[in-house]
């Protein structure tokens, strides 16, 4: 069962359910006043240590650091798509030749907040992508300079109470590409 499951998912039972323990404690964190130990425990991690931990592993922030910097992100990047411009993301930037072209098709009358896509090298989002972009005008665009490698093409939308909302709202709904770029012989 465990390799079916890893097989259709891109991840192992566990780090799913980890990865979906997480993200209602980001929630349950960013709606409630609720302390880190309550959210622990209302997403039944056995301690907050393990919650903790967990949480760090996925984000790279504590739970205490991620809704500290979170309201201070959000405004920052509100600010900066005012000037119609799109932010640009690199873990480690490197020259390549590799590129990506993406359009964004909201459904008629739908005023996007904040898109955001990233290049993550596991099925399961986690910490920062290898590449990325957050944009809220402009919804279509060349990301450039990717690495070699395989990735996974996640894409959500941060709202205004930072909970995210898949962004792609059709047959693909939240679902994950997955594609591997290469370097390529001229």
């Amino acid at each position: 069962m465990s390799r079916s499951f890893k097989k259709a998912k891109g991840t192992s039972i566990k780090r799913y359910i980890e990865a979906i323990k997480v993200e209602k404690g980001i929630k349950s964190i960013m709606e409630n006043e609720e302390s880190v130990t309550d959210v622990a425990y209302d997403v039944r991690h056995k301690s907050p240590g393990t919650f903790s931990n967990t949480f760090k592993k996925q984000t790279a922030l504590t739970p205490k650091k991620y809704k500290q910097t979170s309201s201070y992100a959000y405004q920052f990047l509100n600010k900066w798509i005012k000037k119609k411009s799109i932010i640009l993301h690199y873990a480690n930037f490197t020259e390549t030749a590799n590129s990506f072209s993406i359009r964004i098709k909201y459904p008629d009358g739908y005023k996007p907040k904040i898109t955001c896509m990233g290049f993550f090298r596991e099925a399961m989002p986690k910490g920062e992508p290898v590449a990325g972009v957050a944009s809220s005008d402009i919804l279509e665009f060349t990301i450039e300079n990717i690495p070699n490698g395989k990735y996974y093409l996640f894409m959500c939308e941060i709202m205004e109470d930072f909970s995210l909302l898949p962004a792609l709202l059709m047959k693909a709904f939240a679902k994950r590409l997955k594609f591997t770029i290469r370097k390529k012989f001229y």
